[in-house]
């Protein structure tokens, strides 16, 4: 039973892995999307005059109209793609987090049954962590959000048509604005405010408290070398009898 249990867990931490995986590319993704979407976004912003005349040539010119069409209804569409680029990418981010943290716990409960050497992910990946990865993971979650608030801020300010009334796109783009800013903020909070750190921290105590104790003369259940708190969300439970899929899948 032992040898089953070590292989289930096993087979699970392999599945976990390839999620982290699968989200980490998705991150990437959608970093590089952002940033493509805040070209058009810069170029406004330094030359106005020069971005209109750009843009109502090549739309001109692509969709063969007689007259270029209105380059707000254009900036409203980009506001709103780059709106949706930056939830998932904030989602992703945190839920890498999330996958992480699960897998050093999987990783400390393998680690009892085939020696410290396992930890891969966790223990040998932390230890004498470089500056420069250190780095480049604050540039990924702290500091190209905060870059991206400032843009969305100084883009929308130079965009106002002077005092109201205003047409309804530039009210369309200050709601977008302003639910960017909710969005990287409670962002922010979440990674940053100690939420994160203590779900990862309770994951791991929760882990190393061990499997919960049997009744006398009762053989202890495979599930309970895994406390089903660690269990992350959207997970299926299989019927008795048989194998259980409880890895998350990303939305």
């Amino acid at each position: 039973m032992a040898g089953e249990t070590v292989q289930l867990l096993h087979e699970h931490y392999r599945d976990t892995c390839s999620i982290a995986q699968d989200i980490r590319g998705s991150r990437d993704r959608y970093f590089y999307l952002i940033l493509a979407s805040l070209v058009p976004v810069l170029f406004n912003v330094y030359s106005p005059a020069d971005y209109a005349r750009l843009l109502s040539e090549f739309l001109a010119k692509r969709l063969d109209l007689s007259r270029a069409p209105d380059l707000g209804f254009v900036r409203s569409l980009l506001w709103f793609v780059l709106f949706g680029l930056t939830v998932r990418y904030c989602q992703s981010v945190l839920l890498l987090e999330r996958q992480y943290a699960y897998l050093h716990a999987l990783e400390k409960q393998l680690a009892r049954d085939l020696g410290e050497v396992f930890g891969r992910e966790g223990r040998a990946y932390l230890a004498n962590y470089p500056v420069f990865l250190n780095w480049a993971h604050h540039l990924y979650s702290l500091v190209f959000p905060v870059v991206l608030l400032v843009v969305v801020t100084v883009a929308l300010l130079r965009g106002l048509p002077g005092w109201p009334p205003w047409p309804g796109v530039v009210y369309f783009d200050l709601v977008v604005g302003v639910a960017l800013w909710m969005f990287v903020g409670l962002y922010l909070r979440a990674r940053y405010a100690g939420h994160a750190k203590r779900q990862a921290a309770h994951v791991v105590d929760l882990t190393l408290a061990g499997p919960r104790p049997a009744p006398p003369g009762k053989e202890v259940a495979t599930e309970a070398i895994l406390p089903s708190a660690l269990e992350p969300p959207n997970t299926y439970k299989a019927p008795v009898g048989q194998e259980a899929d409880v890895a998350p899948r990303f939305p």
